[in-house]
């Protein structure tokens, strides 16, 4: 005869399993849900007149120091670009939003470079670093397309 301590100790172990299982399920879909939640706030700051006018007055551009940059280009809209550009390499380094996401949504490496005379001459009056983040995740991109060519190169018979 089965021991009826037995079986409800058996169900107890099934029911913690499940319990489990449903927990780290839940787990899951409230992180992912989260991810979207913060991609879709960082949408709303891309898709505002103000950030697309910054980034289309400094894609027009053309500097080589600081002092050329804020004459063609207001030194708020520079720093808006650069600290968002940042920010959004921060939540990618620390691990809030995929890498590779942000780096395809991002032209990190294009604006970087763009930007890296202003970013330089802004660190020397305030800082250097002030902008590791966004250096971090251009040379991210940079390294990433870089193997990505030598893939094609030799996989094009070279």
């Amino acid at each position: 005869m089965v021991d009826m301590l037995q079986v409800l100790e058996g169900a107890a172990y099934v029911g913690f399993i499940a319990g489990a299982i449903f927990a780290v399920m839940e787990l899951r879909d409230m992180s992912r849900d989260r991810k979207l939640e913060l991609m879709q706030r960082m949408n709303d700051v891309w898709c505002t007149p103000t950030f697309e006018e910054a980034t289309i007055k400094l894609m027009r551009s053309d500097f080589k120091t600081l002092q050329e940059a804020e004459e063609k280009i207001p030194v708020v809209m520079l720093k808006l670009v650069a600290d968002y550009f940042d920010h959004a390499a921060s939540l990618a380094r620390y691990g809030f939003i995929d890498k590779k996401l942000m780096a395809d949504v991002l032209a990190y490496e294009t604006c970087y470079d763009k930007m890296k005379p202003w970013i330089d001459g802004w660190e020397e009056l305030v800082g250097y670093g002030r902008y590791e983040d966004f250096r971090w995740m251009a040379n991210e991109e940079r390294e990433r397309r870089l193997a990505t060519d030598k893939v094609s190169l030799h996989g094009k018979g070279g």
